[in-house]
């Protein structure tokens, strides 16, 4: 009746009590693991790096 807790706890919070992950993080999650791969592909062949930056 008086739980403050309320609707609020149940849905943004997890049973721990920390905050959720908020609806962007998969393109986050997507942007930094595109970000490693492109990386990794820049080491192995520097050349075509150099020329795509240029």
């Amino acid at each position: 009746m008086t739980d403050p807790r309320g609707r609020f706890a149940d849905t943004e919070t997890t049973a721990a009590g920390t905050p959720r992950a908020g609806t962007g993080w998969g393109w986050i999650l997507a942007y930094g693991v595109l970000s490693v791969v492109l990386g990794i592909m820049a080491f192995a062949s520097p050349f075509s790096a150099t020329y795509a930056a240029t």
